[in-house]
């Protein structure tokens, strides 16, 4: 597996220099200024030697050794690929490398009808909004003649070396396996994100619309892919994964008796972050059983997630039984509520750089029909009647039988214990086996079988006492610098990640009942119910990105044709939509509740829509406010916008029916947009 390693890192870093060169005057190539800094950072292993060489020589391949060694191919094909789906300029006026700023993919596309014969046939050419890099990690929201600046690199590039070179620390002083070099690339990959995420991949003839992080992780799949054995034709699997039944699951919790209505909110929170862990846990675990690293994994939110993988007998046989474990799993525990619904396609490199509209619409075909048949592989391994022998009573807020009269079950225990910590809580571990710790104040164990655990918890937990190859991921600030000099373990990935952890609380710090909630409106005290998503997302990623054109390469005068819809553009715009829905949410709804006195209670925020409680006004305010600032954050772009249900209800009126009636209210707004 070494080259397979070397081959992903080394796809990971190889524009690295990009980064460093633009901070000053440097004269020399990316690719040279790459070598030299890599030479400095990277741990001093003899694994890691040969990937500054492999940097440096990835346009050039003077070194006839390194031209023929099998990492390195690889390198170059991640590349070549990954920088096939860039779109040249009209002009021959070039770019500006130093103060270019990266074009929102949100900017460049058009939907003039929802009838295809009606659709521009070539994307936006408004390159003139940007994002800006602000200090801190902040959202970043683009702006009109958005530019960057040599201090903006220095920044950036500081930030970058700072991290690296913690690593380097630590990993000089270990031996090699192929686990520690697992949870490398993790780090890496989290530094990258954090520094690189706002910074243009290519500006001197392209138009730079794709991320310096998005472009050398697309990179990295693809190298991945490219050194392990796979299909001369198809080299490619695109394989996608959609936890069916989420809505459902989250909303079915009740409130039957007093105890029950008390602790409601808490089994909500609780339970929305039950199906992130459970969909972004499955995600991981597929990779790692099928001996892959980070990059391979495209995007995960909203109850879904896709992965690049190679296309070869082998591998599609161990994804078939890692899918019929997971299957297995989810029946015995969930009983057919919640359920993985599954589909992959065969690609190529053209697909995924210049059609990948076309692979869209295959996935989205196979996973409909999926749906029609999930579960059925496994089906008839398991009894059909279910025996509730023992059985007492059935649990207050889920409804499925329990042994003790008036007692919650244990997935609702646990789901309320997650709901109370997560507040509190600043770190995460996803552990990739079955984990046991005695749950306390401070921490809680969520364990999915015998597949993976993870650990939520309000403080560290020493290394020696996890798993290797576990990631932990700090959720109280997303600057990964601030708790990378405590010490550094091999074993261990280090990653950051917001999570939907805002409570409304008093004046002495104790929650926010939503009969307190109610009481804050101005008149009648109701609460506002609200759910609010994105229309048209098909549209937006099959006919907003299926623009195409023919034009002549300034470079070279030779006829290219060009698309818009191309893998990492997007990945890049459904992490954007997330960014939007997942941070950026998270902190305005905390403003609101912490400046302006009003509170709301925020039942879930990610992918693309949102669930959240308010006093009826409040409620309507705060939609308005989103609104605007998704039509700010997508460039005013009239292709994106939103639609939104809202209930009027009483405190004690059940959530449960609440919600689907927003839903239904969410529906008709939509028929009516």
């Amino acid at each position: 597996m070494e080259s397979y390693y070397q081959a992903v890192l080394g796809a990971l870093l190889h524009d690295i220099g990009k980064l460093v060169q633009r901070k000053d005057e440097h004269t020399r190539k990316h690719s040279d200024v790459g070598e030299d800094f890599l030479k400095e950072h990277l741990p001093l292993w003899d694994f890691f030697s040969p990937i500054p060489s492999f940097v440096g020589e990835h346009h050039e391949k003077k070194d006839i050794a390194i031209a023929s060694n099998k990492a390195f191919l690889a390198i170059v094909k991640g590349d070549l690929i990954a920088a096939g789906e860039r779109e040249s300029r009209d002009d021959e006026n070039k770019g500006k490398p130093k103060t270019d700023s990266l074009v929102p993919i949100a900017a460049r596309i058009q939907i003039l009808s929802r009838d295809k014969s009606a659709l521009s046939q070539e994307p936006v050419k408004d390159i003139k909004w940007g994002f800006p890099i602000k200090d801190g990690n902040t959202v970043q929201f683009p702006k009109r003649n958005a530019k960057l600046s040599c201090e903006d690199y220095e920044k950036m590039s500081e930030g970058l070396a700072k991290g690296l070179s913690l690593l380097k620390r630590s990993y000089n002083n270990c031996e090699w396996s192929n686990a520690n070099i697992e949870s490398y690339i993790v780090s890496v990959m989290a530094l990258l994100r954090r520094y690189t995420s706002y910074i243009p991949s290519a500006t001197y003839w392209a138009i730079p619309d794709i991320s310096l992080y998005e472009h050398s992780r697309i990179a990295a799949a693809i190298a991945g892919c490219w050194v392990l054995e796979h299909d001369d034709e198809n080299q490619f699997l695109y394989f996608s994964g959609d936890i069916s039944g989420i809505q459902k699951f989250i909303y079915s919790i009740t409130s039957r008796d007093s105890s029950a209505h008390k602790s409601f909110s808490k089994r909500l929170r609780g339970r929305s972050f039950y199906i992130s862990l459970l969909t972004d846990g499955i995600a991981h675990f597929i990779i790692k059983r099928l001996k892959l690293s980070e990059p391979h994994l495209l995007l995960s939110g909203g109850g879904n997630f896709s992965i690049i993988l190679p296309n070869s007998d082998k591998m599609r046989d161990a994804l078939d039984k890692v899918i019929s474990g997971i299957d297995s799993f989810l029946w015995e525990n969930f009983y057919g509520n919640l359920a993985l619904v599954t589909h992959y396609e065969k690609t190529n490199e053209q697909e995924l750089v210049k059609n990948f509209d076309s692979l869209l619409e295959k996935m989205k075909t196979g996973l409909e029909q999926g749906k029609k048949r999930k579960l059925s592989k496994i089906m008839g391994n398991f009894p059909l009647v279910f025996d509730n022998d023992g059985a007492e009573d059935i649990c207050p807020s889920c409804g499925v039988d329990v042994t003790e009269k008036n007692t919650l079950c244990q997935t609702c225990k646990l789901q309320e214990k997650i709901g109370t910590l997560l507040p509190k809580a600043k770190y995460l571990f996803f552990i990739p086996k079955q984990y046991n710790i005695s749950n306390n104040e401070k921490s809680v164990a969520v364990p999915f079988g015998d597949m993976f655990s993870w650990v939520l918890s309000e403080s560290d937990i020493p290394p020696e006492k996890l798993y290797q190859g576990t990631i932990r991921y700090h959720i109280d600030s997303d600057v990964i610098d601030d708790f990378l000099g405590n010490g550094l373990s091999p074993a261990m990935g280090y990653s950051y990640r917001r999570v939907g952890k805002y409570l409304p609380t008093d004046e002495r710090g104790l929650p926010l009942a939503l009969d307190d909630i109610s009481k804050e409106a101005m008149g009648a005290e109701y609460l506002g119910v609200v759910r609010m998503d994105v229309d048209d997302m098909g549209a937006i990623f099959s006919l907003g990105m299926s623009q195409q054109k023919k034009r002549k390469h300034p470079s070279n005068n030779e006829d290219k044709e060009e698309m818009l819809s191309s893998i990492s553009r997007f990945s890049q715009l459904s992490r954007s939509l997330n960014t939007f829905f997942s941070d950026y949410l998270i902190e305005m709804l905390r403003e609101w509740g912490n400046d302006r006195g009003k509170h709301i209670y925020l039942g879930y925020s990610g992918g693309d829509d949102l669930f959240y409680i308010a006093s009826w006004d409040t409620a309507i305010d705060v939609a308005r406010e989103i609104s605007a600032k998704f039509k700010e954050y997508m460039c005013k772009n009239p292709a994106f916008h939103l639609s939104g249900g809202m209930v009027l209800v009483k405190p004690q009126y059940p959530v449960a029916k609440s919600s689907v009636q927003a839903g239904e209210k969410e529906e008709r707004a939509k028929d009516n947009q």
